[in-house]
């Protein structure tokens, strides 16, 4: 094997592996926001509810949506972290396109 199917494997292994970190930042992206949707239809439920003084299903609904609110901000701060190790891995792919050129 020679140094060019070497560095052909490594850029092949890379960019499978970029690819599914933009996946993986895609869901988080969307499981994040989705749970900010949820976070703030809760809290709506829970400002009626109390409005209508059913206490006790506006707690469960506050904790219900400050649950999803913090949820919805790990999975948005995963995304975030998986972007920037996608780009990492997009720049060592640059780096092995310029080897193998050279």
């Amino acid at each position: 094997m020679t140094n060019n199917d070497k560095t052909n494997d490594l850029i092949k292994t890379h960019t499978d592996l970029l690819t599914r970190c933009y996946k993986s930042a895609d869901r988080s992206n969307a499981i994040g926001t989705a749970c900010y949707v949820a976070a703030a239809l809760c809290t709506t439920v829970t400002v009626f509810c109390a409005t209508h003084e059913h206490y006790d299903v506006a707690a469960i609904n506050a904790f219900i949506a400050a649950y999803n609110a913090i949820i919805g901000k790990l999975n948005i701060n995963c995304a975030k972290k998986t972007q920037i190790s996608a780009m990492k891995i997009q720049k060592i792919i640059s780096d092995l396109k310029l080897q193998k050129i050279k």
